[in-house]
């Protein structure tokens, strides 16, 4: 998995408040932009919303679905097909964030780990409850593995609620027999849900 520094999270929190303020994945690098000071060279510049590596090749954004549930790809310029896949299960308390808003985050880790990512939009609430985003997971999982994914070269990543998400998931893997990922990597993953009176 890769290491993030704390100057690179504050870094991807950037783009994520960019996001949000402008509709733009990350701003355009250019001198009089206040957040050109915020982007470290070696992370991914954006023109016009689409994103760029460092040598100006656009990344390729592929919207599936996959045993129901709606996920986007991305796959990094210039990959090497490591056979590796991301499966990223974004954060929003269970209840907001979709794959989409979460593009600058898995598109610098898919390109930092040379694999290609999958983000899928799981079913959030109140319109979905408990377990059905779960469920999804397994469900996404599962299809990925008789697809011919191996466990072994799939790592599982979540942010916030998708930490518990990818939590839980692994779980459930467990419990029910099927073989589990490569590794889990939890970002601030809201693990615990009981509330204490």
């Amino acid at each position: 998995l890769v290491a993030v520094t704390a100057w690179q999270a504050a870094s991807l929190k950037v783009g994520l408040i960019a996001e949000r303020e402008a509709d733009l994945y990350i701003h355009p690098s250019n001198k009089s932009s206040r957040w050109d000071a915020c982007a470290p060279d070696a992370i991914l510049r954006a023109a016009g919303g689409v994103f760029l590596d460092l040598a100006g090749e656009p990344y390729r954004y592929d919207g599936v679905t996959i045993a129901g549930v709606p996920v986007e790809g991305v796959r990094p310029p210039g990959l090497v097909d490591s056979g590796g896949t991301l499966l990223f299960l974004h954060g929003g308390a269970y209840a907001l964030g979709s794959a989409k808003g979460y593009r600058g985050v898995v598109t610098r880790l898919a390109d930092a780990a040379g694999m290609t990512a999958l983000v899928p939009d799981y079913s959030r609430s109140p319109e979905a409850r408990y377990p059905v985003a779960l469920e999804e997971m397994v469900a996404v999982y599962h299809t990925l593995i008789n697809i011919g994914v191996e466990p072994e070269s799939l790592v599982i990543v979540g942010d916030s609620a998708g930490g518990g998400l990818a939590l839980s998931l692994a779980m459930a893997l467990r419990d029910r027999g099927i073989p589990g990922p490569a590794a889990i990597g939890l970002i601030c993953p809201w693990a615990d849900l009981a509330v204490d009176r």
